[in-house]
């Protein structure tokens, strides 16, 4: 096989080394079955050890997820004690608690048609969640006949959110309602790390004040 892929013929190689050229055939046809079985089992094992690895890193990057939130809990349950008695604090949390989206573990996302409510929550991301304005996000949700651009610079100029941090405008066919003339509005964070953290001021919130009425 050296010869050959050297470059010589099967002729220049059965002259030297005085072998008919139907025995260099098969040889040759040997070493290539057993060069394929080689080949064959060394993609298997490097499958294998591809899978392993990659199972292995999956795991150890599940770990430091869970081991970034548990850490997030924690820091809520410190954080809790110092801004607890702070009146934008807590009017963020009830805020979250009755109008946000608490099936997401990933998202903060929180609905409503009144803009100064979405700015209450936005100061309270700003303040307590340390969370720049410029990353937040809105989407809208519309009536067909509501007069879009409009609505979105409204909103826009309402909440201090530039308009290229608005996802998508969702279109409701049918008229617009009195209450819905502004539409639905949607703030948006995402951040696992971040709703662990408002989820457990929540908890927390309600078993401070709970039993105060």
């Amino acid at each position: 096989m050296q010869l050959r892929r050297q470059g010589m013929t099967y002729s220049a190689i059965s002259s030297e080394l005085k072998v008919a050229k139907s025995t260099l055939a098969s040889w040759f046809q040997k070493s290539l079955e057993n060069f394929s079985e080689i080949t064959k089992k060394n993609i298997s094992e490097n499958r294998k050890e591809s899978k392993e690895r990659l199972l292995e890193f999956t795991k150890k990057q599940k770990k430091m997820l869970f081991l970034k939130y548990e850490q997030a809990v924690k820091d809520a349950q410190r954080e809790f004690e110092k801004f607890k008695l702070d009146p934008l604090f807590v009017a963020g949390l009830m805020l979250y608690a009755g109008e946000g989206d608490n099936k997401s573990r990933h998202h903060i996302r929180i609905s409503n048609t009144d803009w100064k409510l979405h700015s209450i929550f936005l100061t309270f991301c700003e303040k307590y969640l340390l969370f720049s304005r410029q990353n937040i996000h809105i989407q809208l949700l519309i009536y067909a006949d509501n007069p879009q651009d409009e609505l979105e610079n409204f909103w826009s100029e309402k909440t201090a959110i530039h308009k290229k941090n608005f996802y998508k405008t969702q279109i409701i066919q049918g008229k617009s309602k009195r209450r819905l003339q502004f539409g639905i509005c949607m703030t948006i964070i995402n951040s696992t790390r971040l709703k662990y953290k408002l989820l457990e001021w929540i908890s927390l919130c309600k078993e401070q004040f709970a039993g105060m009425v």
